[in-house]
């Protein structure tokens, strides 16, 4: 390897352009996405077993209310931690 190479190698090395900014950001984001779909998963659990409960208290079928009470409950979830991440 010559001096030049090395020195061409430091440099990039040392001073990041704008390609590795643009992909730091978008794993940034990605990861964040990824946290609010892990937080309104964990919402729509609860909001499963409140259903579940609810359904075996009342005298319903179990799966129905792990239903009703899963699927409402991870969809507002997801729409309130979305919106919220849209407004900053």
């Amino acid at each position: 390897m010559t001096p030049s190479q090395a020195d061409a190698i430091a440099s990039a090395v040392m001073h990041p352009d704008h390609r590795r900014d643009e992909i730091a950001a978008r794993q940034q984001e990605e990861m964040q996405q990824l946290q609010r779909q892990r937080r309104a998963a964990a919402i729509g659990l609860v909001g499963m077993a409140a259903g579940g409960l609810i359904a075996y208290q009342l005298g319903l079928p179990w799966v129905k209310g792990v239903l009703y009470g899963g699927v409402p409950t991870f969809c507002i979830a997801k729409v309130w931690l979305d919106r919220r991440a849209l407004r900053g």
